[in-house]
């Protein structure tokens, strides 16, 4: 295959957003410095996901030092939030009008490598650098408050506030140096930062949210909701207020959010997770190498279907699958592989299927044509023997992890029926040994709470009620003794 030759970032504020975005997305979504025709730079990172569209503008901009608070907003806001607003607002519509002419090199030699729907989900993203902390602490709010498009934009400049009406019907969502770092960090899924934009940007359209203290407050409410009013179901959003009632988002949130027991015991259950992540970004740097395995000569998109079926796990899912992965290969050796099957919780009669193959007396060429024909076997075995699947995606790789692991990747659907194949399938599945319960194939409990429950600490009062119970009951029979003597 052809390798994707990315940009990295023209200067370090690009190249310290390419990173951040790099390590959310992984960069096989992620692109900066795209152009749309020679010299003319279409935006500073596009992130392509299936139908959703993400435009980055990065501005870092001297905040001025006129001595007039306004004056020196007016200015700053100028070339960082609004120039950087008309950039996204034309590039939008240059996607949406001409989607193939996107280039990753400025000479506009190397088109965009995967398909852009202009039809899909576009969302504006605007990184306003400059007015730092030191900037803000002279205002008494100290932070880059956002009034919602409900809000009418006053006449009158008001330092440190935005006013998302001023670019209204245009959405945009405005980040600043201390909040881009923390959205990035706390939602490094694609599924999960996706999430995020489209209910706060329905939040904020409708009026739910007028306004809010900062991205990092608004972000501490959303993350909240699967800690209180709706940790049964595990859905993140923005509780519904009273009816006549909207919410102004104050300060304090993120900083109560991280003080919180919970939120640690989440972050320590989330490490073992980001095994997956290795997964898709050593399957995304061997296509950006043109060193994937490609027997069957398909194109880019179809090996990016697969990378994007894997990706779109939420971080809370990957913790599931994760585990699921590495206890199979706990179980295999040298000898025996191991195979698991795992429904997916985003994807409707869709599962996971783990191999784990020694690569016994051959060659690592041979091995892996035979591990490619297991996986495909297996996963038919699994379509065969369920019938709520309809997909499956095989995953199959060494059997011993000390080796260095390989990867193959194998997307099935389910057949027509063929009562021969399906006797040979019965026969190898015998053969092979594979087991037939599909425990892991029930619906029911695979719900995960995002913060998991605190742990019950035994304490020593059980104890001291027994002893107080024990007390109790000698003095109760000393009485009754003391009586029986008076009498």
């Amino acid at each position: 295959m052809e390798p994707i030759v990315r940009s990295g970032g023209v200067n370090r504020s690009e190249q310290i957003l390419a990173h951040l975005c790099d390590r959310a997305f992984l960069p096989l979504w992620c692109y900066p410095n795209v152009y749309r025709a020679p010299n003319r730079e279409l935006c500073d990172v596009l992130v392509v996901f299936g139908d959703d569209v993400i435009l980055f503008s990065d501005k870092s901009c001297a905040y001025p030092n006129s001595g007039r608070a306004d004056l020196d907003w007016t200015r700053w806001k100028r070339r960082a939030v609004d120039e950087s607003v008309r950039q996204l607002q034309r590039a939008e519509r240059w996607l949406r009008e001409r989607p193939t002419e996107v280039y990753l090199d400025v000479k506009c030699t190397k088109r965009f490598p995967l398909p852009i729907n202009a039809a899909g989900r576009f969302h504006k993203i605007v990184v306003a650098k400059g007015a730092g902390q030191d900037q803000r602490a002279k205002t008494i709010e100290r932070a880059l408050k956002i009034h919602g498009p409900v809000v009418p934009c006053p006449s009158e400049p008001t330092p440190f506030e935005l006013f998302l009406s001023e670019y209204h019907p245009s959405f945009v969502h405005v980040l600043d140096d201390a909040s881009l770092p923390i959205l990035l960090s706390e939602l490094d899924t694609a599924t999960d930062f996706l999430d995020y934009l489209n209910k706060k940007k329905e939040a904020f359209t409708s009026g739910l949210i007028h306004g809010s203290f900062g991205e990092e407050e608004t972000l501490a409410i959303y993350l909240l909701s699967a800690l209180e009013w709706n940790r049964a179901t595990g859905k993140r959003g923005f509780p519904p207020p009273r009816p006549g009632h909207y919410y102004l988002i104050g300060p304090g949130h993120w900083d109560e959010l991280r003080g919180r027991q919970a939120y640690g015991a989440k972050k320590k259950v989330d490490r073992v997770s980001y095994f997956w992540d290795e997964v898709l970004k050593r399957f995304g740097e061997d296509l950006h190498r043109g060193d994937a395995t490609n027997p069957m000569n398909a194109p880019l998109v179809e090996h990016e279907l697969i990378a994007r079926r894997l990706a779109s796990e939420t971080r809370v899912d990957r913790r599931r699958l994760s585990m699921a992965l590495l206890q199979a290969q706990a179980k295999a050796t040298n000898d025996a592989g191991s195979n698991r099957t795992l429904l997916s919780r985003t994807a409707k009669k869709f599962a996971y299927v783990f191999s784990f193959l020694p690569q016994l007396d051959m060659s690592f060429e041979e091995y892996r044509d035979y591990r490619r024909t297991y996986a495909a076997a297996y996963g038919q075995h699994s379509l065969r023997r369920t019938a709520g699947l309809d997909r499956v995606l095989v995953v199959a790789t060494e059997a011993d992890p000390s080796s260095g692991n390989s990867f193959d990747f194998v997307a099935l659907r389910r057949p027509p029926s063929d009562e021969h194949w399906d006797a040979e399938l019965a026969e190898i599945a015998h053969e092979s040994g594979w087991a037939s319960n599909l425990t892991d194939l029930d619906p029911k409990g695979i719900f995960d709470p995002e913060y998991p429950q605190p742990p019950k600490y035994k304490s020593g009062k059980a104890k001291h009620r027994a002893q107080d119970q024990k007390r109790k009951q000698e003095r109760k029979a000393q009485r009754l003794a003391r009586r029986g003597h008076r009498h």
